[in-house]
């Protein structure tokens, strides 16, 4: 737990907003922290340099308040921070897009926390926009069982049946490609132990 070996770095975040406090930033710090005065641990405070409990370091939180967030903008303060921004394979970063444009955030706001380039979301915008019309493939897109270029080429068939028997065609390739790749990385693995036993071995007779 880095809050109990290096003390609480960041703040938490709150909304204020019709005289109510709401939690937007921070929700793993408070467990984590919620967590360490449960148990009694010994924390470390950065304002002393040293080890004490928990309760004595948390009893009272210093957090950032702000004030009539719009949902939009309690979304974007989520991954403002460097902790948050996101890293992942192209469909998930696919599906974030999709959240953010139905928040309606400013595509500079998602390249930001994304960390892609302006060229590639607007062809992410563009192909959400595209698999909107068949719910189908967008979520096999979004759940990552066929590529962004495999559900751009699929959407470019205007027939709807025809198109829906390419799309399972797609999903039986893909499903192949995963078993093939599946079974070469547990004959790796074979191999590998199977080096590692012989050089063992051949160490004990040496």
């Amino acid at each position: 737990n880095s809050i109990k070996s290096k003390g609480l770095i960041e703040n938490l975040h709150l909304n204020l907003i019709n005289g109510e406090y709401i939690l937007i930033d921070g929700h793993r710090r408070h467990e984590a922290i919620a967590q360490l005065i449960a148990e009694n641990a010994f924390c470390y405070e950065r304002r002393t340099n040293q080890y004490v409990h928990a309760k004595d370091i948390y009893s009272d939180i210093i957090v950032t308040v702000h004030l009539g967030l719009d949902p939009s903008q309690c979304f974007s303060r989520a991954f403002e921070s460097d902790s948050n921004k996101i890293s992942f394979g192209e469909n998930a970063t696919i599906r974030f897009v999709d959240y953010c444009v139905a928040f309606g955030m400013s595509e500079q706001k998602i390249l930001e926390m994304c960390g892609k380039s302006i060229s590639w979301l607007r062809y992410a915008i563009k192909l959400l926009q595209k698999v909107n019309v068949d719910i189908d493939i967008k979520n096999a897109l979004l759940d990552g069982r066929i590529n962004a270029y495999a559900a751009n080429s699929i959407m470019e068939i205007e027939n709807e049946e025809e198109r829906h028997e390419v799309f399972e065609k797609a999903l039986q390739k893909a499903e192949e490609d995963y078993a093939e790749k599946i079974k070469k990385q547990d004959l790796a693995i074979t191999n590998a132990k199977r080096k590692l036993k012989k050089a063992e071995k051949q160490k004990h007779e040496a």
